[in-house]
């Protein structure tokens, strides 16, 4: 939703049209026996089911039925339908409250809708199905139970060499998750928020869109032109950013004017104002390729500042893709989620923008670019004026887009979810975003009042930390022949420990070193440590850090490169192997090293002393033809500690 556009999204055209497991349903109630408004009950008549409900076909036509659970929860809701004449969209309450619109493919009998869940009450409930494109018939409603949802968010971010900021905002925000709800406000009406409810919503939206270089409103000579207009929106981000002691979140989205093709004046980034084709931007060395770098190298500009200023954002790019209004959803999923791909490895590789996280905005799970492409997958939720239903089916649906894996946010709201509701009912959106002045066309003054005064909900005011350290630096840098490690802290909150790992390959890492935390402390503290056996070509390090309790949060990779003549090095021969393995040494002229082979869990299975006579040389290792699968070589002796991942056929 957007203030140019109103656009309504069916909640449920996402989930399938197929029974649920093969589980005995809590309670199923035939339409017939409910209460009728409105419409009628049809006979059998040759279908697959008895009697059922029809007739809607008028405004306010309904069929109410009365369920019972045994307990206040979520749970799963299946309505057996026919639509005859073509998919049709129907309104969905539980207990007089809307929960969703939900989509209804054309089927010529009757067939089981997943309609997502609805949260009951213990006892008697009530669940209507009401016309709104109507034309449809109903014959049972049957609810289930469902477990609660068991998340598993990524650790880590996409971008392995995220800043130290950027990893650390992420971790806030995952931290958070299913606990707390950031509010968050676009930039023009930010400040009325303060002016109503007295607190400043956490995070703060601004829009890319003017510095399109195809910006579609430069007004030159009396009238509207093509080109970008540096609005300072950048430069407004890092004012705001620093004048909230750098604790507030800031996002941009981009309503990408057309790279070409289109008129001025127009809100071209709407496939209906445009006739550029982004299934041919997408390839390499057209006309319009070279459109869309040359668009997003512009966009890297003010993105630069924003990283110069060290200063984390929420990126959200090509959102609402699937629902196809804007012209890079135009052509379906495959080109939008390959112009996705371009503008990562655009952004992040060619201009080394490390302090994005990439936030996906479109439900369709077939839209969807994947886990290893995503850090955080949002929806933007325009249910109607003064509706504050926590969206819970949509939620759920990018919960199994994301297999349980993403941050989950109201990417852009009118109305506010309720903040209790929300997470009473295992929708715990990371965060909600206002869009501009709907924030107060579509919620009541007293339900603004009513969320910010939750002390559930974070805001500037309220905000803290719950993370165990806050990380203001961590690097590492080549010293001669070792690497120097070093991070800095702010505070800390039950800091028990660090931990340096250190990996050949980005993939396979290894404890490098340990390093005591102060426990809890309110002033800067710096460590230091050191890898005083590099490899030759690439290392790779991550910082983790553990609380008291055990549980580790990862602060971002960095790397660094030698080149090490003369160092002494070892590699596995043949690798993989299915017999024979063994170790080259070179340039080495200890008297022996000490070699342990370690599962991939870091179980020893065997170790061995092995005495060389020479500065090279090649070593045979002991193993048994029943050791089969991946395992790490431990090689360590007089100036020499290196780790190998070897493959035994």
């Amino acid at each position: 939703m957007k203030n140019f556009i109103i656009a309504a999204l069916s909640l449920s055209m996402f989930l399938p049209v197929t029974s649920l497991h093969a589980q005995t349903p809590v309670t199923s109630v035939e339409a017939e026996t409910g209460v009728l408004t409105g419409v009628t009950i049809a006979p059998q008549a040759g279908s697959s089911s008895g009697p059922y409900v029809t007739g809607f076909d008028a405004d306010g036509d309904k069929v109410t039925v009365t369920v019972s659970v045994p307990t206040a929860a979520n749970y799963k809701l299946e309505i057996r339908y026919r639509s005859s004449f073509g998919a049709k969209v129907q309104d969905v309450y539980a207990n007089n409250v809307f929960v969703a619109n939900l989509n209804f493919p054309q089927s010529a009998d009757f067939v089981n809708l997943n309609a997502g869940s609805v949260f009951l009450n213990a006892g008697n409930n009530t669940i209507a199905v009401q016309k709104n494109w109507g034309f449809m018939d109903v014959d049972k409603l049957s609810i289930y139970t469902i477990p609660a949802n068991v998340y598993n968010i990524t650790t880590a971010l996409i971008d392995a060499q995220a800043t130290a900021s950027t990893q650390s905002l992420y971790n806030f925000m995952r931290w958070q998750f299913g606990k707390k709800i950031i509010s968050g406000q676009t930039n023009d009406f930010y400040d009325s928020i303060k002016n109503v409810t007295g607190k400043s919503p956490l995070l703060r939206a601004w829009d890319m869109a003017s510095y399109s270089p195809m910006y579609a409103y430069n007004w030159m000579n009396g009238g509207h032109a093509f080109g970008a207009v540096d609005n300072q929106d950048a430069e407004k981000a890092i004012t705001w950013y620093n004048s909230t002691g750098k604790k507030g979140i800031v996002s941009f989205h981009w309503h990408w004017h057309s790279p070409s093709g289109s008129t001025p004046g127009k809100n071209t980034f709407y496939t209906a104002e445009t006739t550029f084709d982004v299934s041919q931007a997408v390839i390499s060395g057209t006309a319009q390729n070279t459109e869309v770098l040359r668009d997003i190298d512009a966009i890297a500009v003010p993105l630069k500042k924003l990283r110069d200023a060290d200063m984390p954002v929420l990126w959200r790019p090509l959102h609402e893709a699937g629902g196809r209004w804007f012209w890079w959803g135009a052509k379906g999923s495959a080109p939008a989620k390959a112009l996705w791909d371009i503008m990562y490895d655009r952004l992040t590789n060619f201009h080394g923008l490390h302090n994005l996280i990439w936030v996906w905005s479109s439900p369709e799970a077939d839209w969807y670019p994947g886990n290893s492409k995503v850090d955080m997958i949002g929806y933007d939720s325009y249910p109607g004026n003064y509706n504050y239903t926590t969206q819970k089916n949509m939620f759920d649906n990018l919960y199994n887009i994301t297999n349980g894996q993403k941050l989950i946010a109201l990417t852009e709201n009118g109305p506010i979810p309720d903040i209790q509701n929300s997470l009473s009912a295992d929708a715990p959106w990371s965060y909600f975003m206002s869009w501009n002045d709907l924030v107060f066309k579509q919620n009541t003054l007293q339900h603004i009042r009513e969320v910010y005064a939750n002390p559930n909900l974070l805001t500037l005011e309220n905000y803290a930390t719950a993370l165990p350290i806050v990380l203001s630096g961590f690097n590492a840098t080549a010293e001669g022949a070792k690497t120097k490690i070093d991070w800095f802290t702010s505070s800390e909150q039950n800091n028990d420990r660090f931990e340096i790992e250190r990996s050949f390959d980005g993939i396979n890492y290894f404890k490098l070193a340990t390093v005591k935390g102060k426990g809890n402390s309110a002033i800067g503290h710096q460590y230091i440590t050191y890898d005083n056996n590099p490899s030759r070509g690439t290392n790779y390090y991550r910082l983790l850090q553990y609380n008291l309790e055990g549980s580790p949060t990862l602060y971002g990779v960095k790397t660094v490169s030698f080149n090490l003549a003369g160092r002494p090095t070892v590699k596995a021969y043949p690798n993989p192997s299915t017999r024979n393995l063994g170790i080259l040494l070179s340039n080495y002229e200890g008297k022996k090293v000490s070699v342990s082979m370690a599962d991939i869990s870091g179980r020893i299975i065997s170790r061995q002393v092995i005495r060389t006579n020479n500065d090279q040389g090649f070593y045979k290792l002991n193993t048994s033809r029943t050791m089969k699968g991946q395992y790490i070589l431990h090689v360590t002796g007089e100036g020499l500690q290196q780790s190998i991942k070897v493959i035994l056929q």
